[in-house]
C-alpha cells in the first residue's frame, strides 16, 4: 500500500504520524472550508481530495505550498 485516504472524521495528527511511520502517505477527504483545510495541514496531511477546491487553493497560495515549493533546489 502506498497511500491511505482518511475522512475528516478520522483525521488526527496521531493517525497521520502512524501512517507516515509505516511509510504510507496519509491523505484526507473532504476538507471543503478554510477551517478543515487548516486542520488537515496541521495534522500533517498535504494531499487532499476536495469537493470545493477554492479554500485549499487559496490557502496553498497564501502558504506557498505550490508543487514546486517541495522540489529540491539546485
Amino acid at each position: 500500500m502506498w497511500a491511505v485516504g482518511l475522512s475528516m472524521k478520522l483525521l488526527t495528527p496521531a493517525r497521520v504520524k502512524e501512517y507516515e511511520d509505516l511509510g504510507i502517505l496519509p491523505w484526507c477527504y473532504c476538507p471543503d472550508d478554510d477551517q478543515q483545510v487548516y486542520y488537515a495541514l496541521g495534522c500533517g496531511s498535504l494531499l487532499m481530495t476536495v469537493n470545493n477546491p477554492l479554500p485549499a487553493m487559496r490557502i496553498r497560495e497564501q502558504m506557498d505550498l505550490s508543487p514546486t515549493s517541495f522540489m529540491p533546489q539546485p
